[in-house]
């Protein structure tokens, strides 16, 4: 969902256009970064060798949908623009996965703040696409 939101958060600014989130934003989610994730894989490799193992963050650090298209506004200057459009369904309000048995293998583990994994990657996310872009322009 997450790419989803930053690349529709980007193409409305691109056309001057509000940011329209389906639903009213209210239901819960976790995410994770994908370099937290990449370094728990490698601590699960080389510790565990039991039962499947969620890597998640924990509960506590779920978020609504509301917050994180709020975050995507924000990293884009664009959070005047954001609306949300109840017509469509909210789905599941809660996807609450428990990752205790990750905690209790790698109890030290720092989880990347929300805010800060989410500005990382639409920083990425518009290098990459302006690199893009560029090699475009000199292929036409």
């Amino acid at each position: 969902m997450l790419p989803a939101l930053i690349h529709k958060c980007c193409l409305a600014k691109e056309r001057g256009e509000d940011f329209v989130v389906r639903g009213t934003g209210s239901p819960l989610r976790q995410f994770i970064f994908s370099q937290d994730l990449a370094q728990l894989i490698m601590e699960v490799l080389t510790r565990f060798n039991g039962d499947n193992i969620i890597m998640s963050v924990p509960e506590k650090e779920e978020i609504s949908i509301k917050d994180v298209a709020t975050i995507v506004a924000e990293c884009f200057d664009y959070g005047n623009r954001l609306t949300f459009d109840p017509a469509f369904s909210d789905g599941q309000y809660k996807k609450t996965v428990s990752n205790t048995k990750l905690m209790n293998l790698c109890p030290d583990f720092q989880f990347t703040d929300i805010r800060e994994g989410i500005k990382t990657t639409v920083e990425w996310f518009v290098k990459d696409r302006e690199q893009k872009e560029g090699l475009k322009n000199v292929a036409k």
